[in-house]
């Protein structure tokens, strides 16, 4: 029996999502801040040399949190889009898959990657199955965690990569379907720990351009922006946009965001943010002594 219990950390995700698919279904306002530590800003000008160059596949470094999906859809997307400045403008994004590498099944990971065709295997859809990748046709396929990726599915890839064209899953006739887009691959591992998990060609493929997102206790210029923008998008997926102005920068929370690992990276803002709406009447004192002992837990992993 399936008993669905509707909780308020479900309640949120599910806003977010509501709002991310609205955000994603039209065209978008680019709303884009450079960032100000000279780390993240070598970051930002080497992503702009790897969008200029289409089809260049891209891998992305980084501790958990630290914002590598958030430089795919905010950075690496508008610029694949065409976008030329950092003014407001409207115009249409170009398509973007992603892909959870660590959520796949690994028994469905191949048919739900590359689609499949009618019979192709017990209670398969009727008529087949569009695949991931398809989605991604002319856009860009970002692989999250791609360390966790069945290696069968990376030397199938490793393929596509190479040749620009794909077979569904269960196809005994070997039809070659064109394909093309943009790869862009993540990782919380270190490039030894990355090269030990993947198929060695595909790393080899996949890794033409490189670049590694440093920690947040390591850019903490670039804070007081990315607090704002973490603290307005929670208050929109929570329905409370009348506390958007509760966000200004204490100095409780100066202090803390200047002495503070940041074991989460942006994380540990979405986590201050979300215990600020829970309990609007305590003040930012008591809030930091709530996140306190998960920041010293968290030291070690």
């Amino acid at each position: 029996i399936n008993v669905k219990v509707n909780t308020f950390y479900s309640w949120i995700k599910a806003k977010e999502k509501e709002n991310q698919a609205k955000f994603d279904a039209s065209e978008q306002t680019y709303k884009f801040e450079t960032p100000k530590s000279p780390k993240a800003q070598e970051v930002y000008e080497n992503i702009l040399r790897f969008a200029q160059v289409p089809g260049a596949p891209l891998l992305i470094y980084g501790e958990r949190g630290v914002g590598k999906s958030t430089a795919v859809n905010e950075w690496i997307r508008y610029l694949k889009s065409g976008f030329k400045d950092f003014k407001r403008v409207r115009k249409k994004l170009v398509p973007l898959v992603t892909i959870n590498c660590s959520s796949l099944d690994p028994n469905l990971a191949e048919s739900q990657i590359f689609g499949y065709v009618d019979g192709a295997y017990t209670n398969a859809r009727k008529g087949g199955m569009e695949g991931l990748i398809e989605k991604a046709r002319d856009g860009i396929l970002f692989l999250d965690e791609v360390q966790d990726l069945k290696k069968d599915v990376q030397r199938k890839l490793l393929r596509v990569l190479n040749e620009h064209c794909y077979t569904k899953y269960g196809d005994t006739s070997n039809e070659e379907i064109p394909i093309y887009f943009d790869l862009v691959c993540a990782t919380n591992k270190t490039e030894r720990e990355l090269k030990q998990r993947l198929d060695l060609d595909f790393y080899d493929r996949i890794c033409v351009y490189k670049v590694t997102f440093p920690p947040l206790r390591e850019r903490r210029e670039d804070i007081p922006e990315l607090w704002r923008n973490t603290w307005e998008k929670i208050c929109a997926s929570t329905g409370r946009p009348e506390l958007i102005g509760d966000g200004k920068i204490s100095k409780e929370l100066n202090n803390y965001f200047l002495s503070s690992n940041l074991y989460g990276n942006i994380r540990s803002l979405r986590k201050i943010a979300f215990l600020k709406i829970a309990w609007s009447e305590k003040n930012d004192k008591e809030i930091l002594d709530m996140v306190a002992d998960d920041e010293e837990i968290n030291a070690g992993t």
